[in-house]
């Protein structure tokens, strides 16, 4: 049987204990990944979504304000920055 000096047992030995912490931080990411389905609302406990005023425009673009401001009205040709 071949007889491994030092040096190569300590390269083997690097080697497999890199491997086995790479092997155990894949198997925690993996059980952290896992989730619990969030338990079912009771009967009767949901409240609904109020409703949204729409606005369409001539081109069929919908829009709502979340917010409305209260500063000047843009005019015709202005730029007006929108936030989505």
């Amino acid at each position: 049987m071949l007889e491994l000096g030092g040096e190569t047992k300590m390269k083997n030995a690097a080697i497999v204990l890199t491997f086995l912490a790479f092997l155990s931080v894949n198997m925690w990411a993996a059980q952290e990944q896992t989730t619990t389905p969030a338990p079912a609302a009771k009967a009767g406990t949901t409240h609904p979504k109020p409703a949204v005023k729409m606005t369409t425009t001539p081109s069929g673009l919908q829009y709502s304000d979340l917010v409305v401001g209260k500063g000047p009205q843009p005019k015709s040709g202005h730029y007006c920055p929108v936030i989505s």
